[in-house]
């Protein structure tokens, strides 16, 4: 598993750890295609992206891509899908207010969006792995996400409780929008691991399990 924030690989390590590694990648694109290379795992090795994302036609939930896009078109097919899944668009940069949300969903049928995916799908095909996304929601298509989260995580993917507490002091409104995008990412990284195991199941019944 490659979780781009340290709060993600935990939650993913506490239900998945005994079955699989989990990797902190820290975010971005570029952080996630060097760990992936990093790993040096053989080709036909399994691997997925499992970490939050912003819903643009969804509000909560977690969910496998059945297909990652980005915005210059490109499009890559997961070879670990589960029954179900969503159209996923890789960006560069995070999307912050809900208008920009429903423009991407309407120019892109994207149901939700990350700053992996995209870079993460052409690097699992460059090295022939047998890949998928899961993503859980933390905000929602309806949610605007606080551009000083950004500034809330370190390169290595880890929480700056320091810049957390200061942004809060600030601002002390940012408080319910916080506790508001714990709660949901929690609950969505939980049925995110559940999905993770669905994947590993398939493969297991089709004899490609790794």
């Amino acid at each position: 598993m490659l979780c781009p924030l340290a709060h993600e690989a935990g939650a993913i390590e506490e239900r998945l750890g005994r079955d699989c590694r989990v990797i902190t990648t820290g975010q971005g694109p570029e952080r996630v295609r060097r760990a992936l290379k990093e790993a040096n795992l053989p080709a036909g090795a399994w691997v997925v992206l499992v970490g939050v994302a912003g819903g643009l036609s969804m509000g909560s939930g977690a969910h496998a891509a059945e297909r990652v896009i980005d915005r210059e078109g490109h499009g890559f097919i997961p070879t670990l899908r589960a029954h179900s899944g969503v159209t996923v668009l890789g960006v560069d940069e995070p999307v912050f207010e809900p208008e920009a949300k429903r423009r991407l969903a309407r120019e892109t049928d994207a149901a939700l969006v990350d700053c992996e995916s995209h870079s993460f799908a052409c690097c699992a095909q460059e090295l022939s792995l047998e890949w998928g996304v899961v993503r859980a929601i933390s905000d929602g298509s309806d949610d605007a996400l606080p551009p000083e989260a950004v500034a809330w995580i370190d390169d290595a993917g880890k929480t700056r409780l320091g810049r957390v507490l200061f942004d809060l002091l600030r601002r002390p409104t940012l408080l319910p929008t916080l506790l508001r995008l714990s709660t949901k990412s929690d609950s969505a990284l939980r049925e995110a691991a559940e999905i993770v195991r669905e994947l590993r199941l398939h493969r297991a019944t089709d004899g490609r399990a790794q």
